[in-house]
């Protein structure tokens, strides 16, 4: 008498890739990232030969504007289209007196310097003066290096 396996759910049909033939797209550790083109928030997760793979969340694609909450656009300068980047960091804004919204992403608009040396992040009318209240103006910060 022989048995045989019938249970294929979850197995890859083919052959597993070895791990130096996976791109190494993304690292597997939970949570949320930055996608690879710096337009969208999204998740690493196996593909169906077992390489890590991002997956871009279909809600947070900064080339899609109409899928963000408008908060992101009234409250904290967001812009949405062409040249646009979405980074992580502690974004606070006082919406009202007594109320105050902490996003951890946003999305300025990216622009880089005639020599790519550094790059601005602009964040529409967003720029605060010294009591906190909306100057009207851009907020602009100059990137000079990663973790800068």
């Amino acid at each position: 008498m022989t048995f045989s396996e019938n249970y294929t759910k979850g197995k890859n049909p083919g052959r597993p890739k070895l791990a130096d033939e996976c791109k190494n797209e993304c690292t597997l550790r939970g949570g949320s990232i930055i996608t690879s083109d710096r337009q969208g928030l999204g998740v690493c997760k196996n593909d169906n030969n077992d390489c890590p793979v991002t997956v871009k969340y279909a809600n947070r694609d900064c080339m899609k504007g109409a899928t963000w909450s408008s908060n992101y656009s009234n409250h904290f300068g967001s812009s949405f289209g062409a040249d646009c980047t979405v980074v992580m960091g502690k974004f606070k804004t006082a919406v009202d007196p007594g109320l105050v919204y902490t996003y951890p992403i946003n999305v300025p608009q990216v622009s880089c310097d005639a020599t790519y040396s550094s790059y601005n992040l602009t964040f529409k009318d967003f720029k605060l003066d010294s009591a906190g209240a909306k100057t009207g103006a851009d907020a602009v910060v100059k990137c000079l290096k990663a973790g800068d």
